[in-house]
């Protein structure tokens, strides 16, 4: 049997070189030089013990305009309501990156700083 093991983090997106950023708060000059670019992200609850429950995983080719759509009064989706009512029951939400070391799968190199929309490619190719 073949396995696969990716070492992997998620960190949190900063709104400067050391401030987490909490939804709804704007977006910031550093977030746009730091994130406009392709990555997987989450949005997590941190719990009342510290832990962070993860509400919705993601992709995107600009993580910086992603966070702007889910700023926008006019966007109305399931998962911007669904963060609406997290803040209102009092929890912090945070925005977080999925960090992690390049890997391949059969010639096929995934790397940290690009989405895996490719393996949707890799999967039609595979099987």
């Amino acid at each position: 049997m073949n396995a696969l093991n990716i070492k992997f983090s998620w960190q949190t997106v900063r709104t400067d070189a050391s401030t987490g950023y909490q939804y709804p708060n704007p977006r910031t000059a550093f977030m746009r030089k730091e994130y406009s670019r392709p990555g997987v992200y989450r949005w997590a609850r941190c719990l009342p013990n510290g832990r962070l429950e993860p509400l919705y995983v993601g992709e995107t080719e600009n993580l910086y305009k992603r966070l702007g759509d889910y700023l926008k009064p006019s966007t109305q989706t399931e998962h911007k309501q669904a963060l609406g009512d997290e803040k209102r029951q009092g929890f912090h939400v945070r925005f977080e990156l999925l960090e992690f070391e390049p890997f391949e799968i059969n010639g096929l190199e995934f790397q940290p700083r690009e989405t895996l929309i490719k393996f949707s490619a890799f999967h039609s190719y595979s099987g």
